[in-house]
C-alpha cells in the first residue's frame, strides 16, 4: 500500500521534506473545506512514517527509528477530530474508513513486528505506542459506528 519512502530521517534533507509536509497540512485548514482530504494526507504521512521507522529498524537504526514510530501514530491521533467532525455532518463515507482500517491494521502489524525484535529497553517505547494505537483505534471505530 505504502510506497517505500525517498527521504529518510538519517538523510541532511529530511528536514525540507518534513517542512514541506507541514505546509501542505496546514493549507488544508486554510484553503479546503472538506475534512476528508486531509484525513487521507494524515493517513498518508503516517503511512510513510511507519515505513521510514521499519526500513531504518531493519537497517539496524534502531534509536532513529524508535523515534520515528510516535511520530507515525501522532498523524493517526491527528485524524480523530477529523473523522469526529464528518461524522458530527453526518457524512458516512465507506471507503475512507476502509482505507483508515486497512492502514491502522499495517501500522499495528508494524509495531508487532518491531515489538518481537526488541530489546526489553526498546520494547517500552513500542509498547506504549501500541496502546495508544488500540486507543486511537477504539476511538475511530466509535466515531464511525462500527
Amino acid at each position: 500500500r505504502t510506497n517505500s519512502p525517498v527521504l529518510l530521517p538519517d538523510s541532511p534533507f529530511y528536514i525540507i521534506k518534513r517542512v514541506w509536509q507541514q505546509i501542505r497540512l496546514k493549507s488544508y485548514d486554510i484553503f479546503v473545506l472538506s475534512k476528508k482530504p486531509k484525513i487521507r494526507y494524515l493517513l498518508a504521512l503516517s503511512d510513510e512514517t511507519y515505513a521510514e521507522s521499519r526500513i531504518l529498524w531493519n537497517e539496524g537504526k534502531k534509536t532513529l527509528a524508535l523515534r520515528m514510530v510516535p511520530k507515525a501514530e501522532h498523524f493517526i491521533t491527528l485524524i480523530t477530530p477529523e473523522i469526529h467532525t464528518i461524522s458530527n455532518s453526518g457524512d458516512t463515507d465507506k471507503q475512507l474508513y476502509g482505507d483508515i482500517k486497512i492502514s491502522v491494521d499495517e501500522h499495528m502489524q508494524t509495531l508487532t513486528s518491531l515489538i518481537a525484535g526488541s530489546t526489553e529497553s526498546e520494547k517500552s517505547t513500542l509498547l506504549l505506542v501500541q496502546t495508544n494505537a488500540v486507543n486511537n483505534l477504539k476511538t475511530i471505530t466509535f466515531l464511525i459506528g462500527e
